[in-house]
């Protein structure tokens, strides 16, 4: 499958990287975005450690607002 749909990850590390992964897969044109090269943040300073009890997959963008976010 091939998209046109280009897609943009903030973020370069163990969720950035994995969430990029999946899309390319799917057929999406993906970039992503880090101001450090990948890897040099939290997926450096938790030695890439992946809880997924700690990641929600967002399907409402709404709820991010009500964080105050």
């Amino acid at each position: 499958m091939s998209n046109n749909i280009k897609v943009g990850i903030i973020g370069s590390g163990i969720q950035g990287v994995c969430c990029a992964l999946f899309l390319q897969k799917k057929g999406y044109q993906v970039t992503l975005f880090d101001r450090d090269e990948p890897g040099n943040a939290a997926s450096y300073g938790n030695a890439g450690h992946f809880s997924p009890y700690a990641s929600v997959p967002l399907n409402r963008p709404d709820v991010i607002t009500s964080f105050g976010i």
